[in-house]
């Protein structure tokens, strides 16, 4: 199914005034009313922002940074567009992408996919310049601010913006400037949190416990991958997460920590210096463990 944006209601109004011109089939420029930057692109030409797919796709770890072809192959699969491919098939696209000079979506991941899907041949662009990564990094955030989202799209989001702080802090030390981004010590990092918890929308002390659960999931901690699947889905607060993530710990705290076993029967080294032999054993977590052996051990 092939859309005419020309022919779909409520799209007149911004497309009034305007002046088509093609260049080499690729383009069509629109010399839009107070926004000369608004153009017609072959939705074919356009990726996905591998910053975005790494926000907004619960089905990647944390952290995981994607290719452009990467993310146009996981946006493609797992993006849902469920409750936008009606409207767009009825009405077209009513507001334009946000891409950047190279063709990276900014904003609009999810209509570029119903675009894709429904064959559309074109669809309104918005092109936008950035001075620099970071700048390009918080318009993602920013455009996504009222988006629905899980609690890990949020942690990730808090990451992305802690990351960001604290390349402006570098860039502002640099450059010689009093009072950088607070990053950096205890004060600093407390400034920081209250910053980043509201910009995701939670209270400090929430977000104090959602980064610690979210933090030792990242770490491998099973039971809090499993609480913060179980928050995603609405089945548990952070606040209970947390006490029941902590009161494991204590527990494994009480039993003590687990020793690494060693691996195989040791070797036996003599010291240059003293001739005292020692047995080395190679533990399971790859570290090592000396000990002395007595005048009546034998190999």
């Amino acid at each position: 199914m092939v859309v005419n944006y020309a022919e779909k209601p409520g799209q007149a109004e911004w497309m009034s005034e305007t002046k088509l011109q093609s260049s080499n089939n690729k383009i069509e420029l629109l010399e839009v009313k107070d926004n000369p930057l608004i153009c017609f692109k072959d939705p074919k030409l356009l990726k996905p922002h591998p910053v975005s797919a790494a926000l907004y796709l619960d089905c990647l770890t944390p952290g995981q940074m994607l290719t452009p072809l990467e993310a146009c192959n996981e946006i493609t699969e797992h993006m849902d567009i469920s409750d936008l491919i009606d409207s767009i098939s009825r009405d077209g696209i009513l507001v334009p992408l946000v891409i950047n000079k190279n063709d990276f979506i900014i904003s609009g991941s999810r209509r570029w996919k119903v675009a894709m899907i429904l064959g559309l041949t074109t669809v309104p662009v918005e092109v936008k310049i950035f001075p620099n990564e970071n700048e390009e990094k918080q318009a993602i955030l920013d455009y996504n601010r009222y988006r629905v989202k899980t609690f890990s799209q949020r942690m990730k989001e808090a990451q992305m913006y802690k990351e960001i702080a604290g390349k402006l802090a570098v860039k502002r030390m640099l450059a010689g400037k009093r009072n950088p981004a607070p990053v950096q010590g205890s004060t600093h990092i407390g400034k920081t949190n209250t910053i980043v918890a509201a910009k995701i929308d939670m209270g400090k002390e929430t977000f104090r416990k959602a980064e610690n659960i979210f933090q030792h999931a990242e770490q491998g901690d099973q039971t809090a991958v499993q609480l913060v699947r179980d928050i995603d889905n609405g089945l548990i607060t952070v606040n209970r997460a947390f006490i029941k993530l902590n009161r494991n710990s204590s527990e494994d705290s009480i039993s003590g920590p687990r020793r690494p076993e060693p691996v195989g029967e040791g070797h036996i080294v003599t010291c240059p210096q003293c001739n005292k032999r020692y047995r080395i054993y190679h533990l399971q977590n790859g570290k090592h463990k000396f000990l002395e052996m007595g005048d009546s051990e034998t190999d």
